[in-house]
């Protein structure tokens, strides 16, 4: 890793990283409904921008070497719009 290099290990490493935050952002759905509704939208805003991330790193083959890993302007936007959306129709 400090080689800055893909490699068959970091690859796997990526991996399991990916799949522990999915499932923390999955163990995270039952909390929502407990927070008030305008308290909903930023921390649906915020997981739903990492969810597009952690997507993109692995169409991406999970090489994190090859440049900055971020999501466009249009697809912040439409998290954001179905952030807010999910914050009032929980």
């Amino acid at each position: 890793m400090l080689a800055l290099r893909l490699t068959p290990s970091f690859v796997e490493l990526m991996k399991f990283q990916v799949a522990r935050a999915r499932e923390a952002f999955a163990n995270s759905e039952g909390l929502f409904p407990l927070l008030e509704r305008k308290a909903r939208f930023c921390p649906l805003a915020i997981r739903g921008l990492y969810a597009g991330i952690l997507d993109r790193i692995e169409r991406r083959g999970h090489d994190v070497f090859a440049g900055r890993v971020s999501l466009s302007a249009p697809a912040k936007i439409l998290c954001v719009m179905k952030a807010w959306f999910r914050a009032w129709t929980y």
